[in-house]
This record gives C-alpha cells, structure tokens and sequence, in this order.
C-alpha cells in the first residue's frame, strides 16, 4: 500500500515530483511518521474524506493517480 508507494517515491527522489496523500487513515500518527522517514520532501498529506467533486478535482489535475486495491 503507502509504504510502497513512499518507497517508490524515495527511489525516484525527484524534486519535481509532488504528492498528495488524500483520504481518511485508520492510523493517522502511522502515516505520519511513514511519510517523515522518508526524504520526500513535496508531500502532501489530507487525513479526511474528500467529496466527489473534490476527488474529481484531484484526478484532473494529476498526472499520474494510484489507488488502493
């Protein structure tokens, strides 16, 4: 899940690359400190639900999205 993520985005340690990380997290303080550890630097975390017109907003602007399976 996100810890794969983090480390994909750890091994590309691309400036450029900006992320977000939106959606509700049965362990906030976990996914925290998950994304601390890393040397992300462009990280942004949003622990809430987020509605359909938010999450339509967020598609359309990225350019790449990853979903939990």
């Amino acid at each position: 899940g996100l810890s794969l993520l983090l480390d994909a985005l750890n091994i590309l340690d691309d400036p450029e690359i900006y992320t977000e990380i939106v959606g509700e997290s049965w362990n906030v303080e976990q996914t925290k400190s998950d994304i601390e550890k890393t040397k992300i630097k462009n990280v942004e975390y949003i622990d809430r639900y987020v509605t359909e017109e938010e999450a339509a907003d967020l598609f359309n602007r990225a350019d790449v999205v990853v979903l939990p399976y």
